[in-house]
């Protein structure tokens, strides 16, 4: 019989545990999903999810009204032992506050160990971290968005509308790279510090809506012959037009290191691809073995078929 020396296991604790608000909208959800990724992270997440069932696949979620309760959240707190607050969601004024109380009931040893990032907000809240972001895209964004309502009005062939007059230049920013740099923050961001997230790729709404079109007629011409910018009009004024930031993420680039990798030509190709794929899924008696062929993506590179 083979003897066989015992297996050692190393078990390394989370790096912090942080809790988040606003998790179950598209920036704190997919920010959940990031940081609870590789375990360096223990997640919690905090939000108002209504009837939605709460999500289980990264973290734990706990429902709060959205008004807040300062004690039930600084007992939350306590009990989760949280050292990082990142409030994401706009209206999370009583989870400042109840992080505030928070640190006050913390040891003095502790009170340098809790974090709290504010998110969205450009007004400087001392120790807090203050982080504004560019404008975010990317899957699991809402349908009613520029991006994904245009991808989608493109594939069916429908009319695309933009508000008049298409001139706001956003900057667009990826939510992979806003959660990358949200946890460069959280690892090397200073007390105080104010940072800017984004990807110096600002281009107006119409513009932003032509390359749709174009990359939607390499991958998926219409029948007429005509081009998908032909699809284009414009509505009612905007109240509000995206404006162009003013900031740049200088800071983040030069003290953090930190640097956008998606560009949005690149990203908007995978959301053009992910529609066709489901586009396909949802077809009657569409098998995912089914391949007739190499198909094409948005980069006009052919794909080949998977082996059989």
């Amino acid at each position: 019989m083979i003897a066989r020396s015992p297996m050692k296991v190393i078990y390394e604790p989370p790096l912090r545990t942080i809790m988040i608000a606003g998790a179950g909208g598209f920036a704190g959800r997919a920010l959940c999903d990031w940081l609870a990724r590789d375990g360096a992270f223990r997640v919690v997440g905090v939000d108002d999810f209504g009837a939605a069932p709460l999500p289980r696949e990264a973290g734990n979620f706990v429902a709060f009204d959205r008004s807040g309760d300062c004690d039930a959240l600084t007992a939350l707190m306590a009990t989760e032992q949280v050292d990082t607050v990142v409030a994401v969601d706009p209206g999370a004024d009583a989870l400042i506050a109840a992080t505030m109380r928070y640190a006050a009931v913390l040891h003095p040893q502790l009170r340098d160990v809790l974090r709290l990032v504010v998110v969205g907000r450009g007004g400087r809240r001392e120790p807090a971290m203050t982080v504004t972001h560019g404008a975010l895209y990317g899957p699991g964004a809402s349908d009613d968005d520029l991006i994904p309502r245009t991808i989608a009005a493109a594939l069916a062939g429908e009319a695309i509308w933009v508000d008049r007059p298409g001139l706001g230049v956003p900057d667009w920013l990826h939510i992979g790279d806003y959660c990358d740099a949200i946890g460069a923050v959280l690892l090397r961001g200073l007390p105080g510090g104010h940072y800017h997230i984004g990807a110096r790729d600002g281009r107006t709404l119409l513009s932003t809506v032509a390359m749709i079109c174009d990359l939607v007629d390499r991958v998926a011409p219409r029948a007429d012959g005509r081009k998908h910018r032909s699809l284009i009009r414009f509505g009612a004024a905007c109240a509000e037009p995206h404006r162009a930031i003013a900031e740049v993420p200088a800071r983040l680039e030069g003290e953090l290191g930190w640097r956008a990798r998606v560009s949005l030509r690149d990203g908007v190709i995978a959301l053009i691809d992910d529609a066709l794929v489901g586009q396909r899924r949802a077809r009657p008696g569409h098998h995912p073995c089914a391949c007739s062929g190499p198909k094409s993506s948005a980069t006009g590179a052919a794909v080949a078929a998977p082996a059989r």
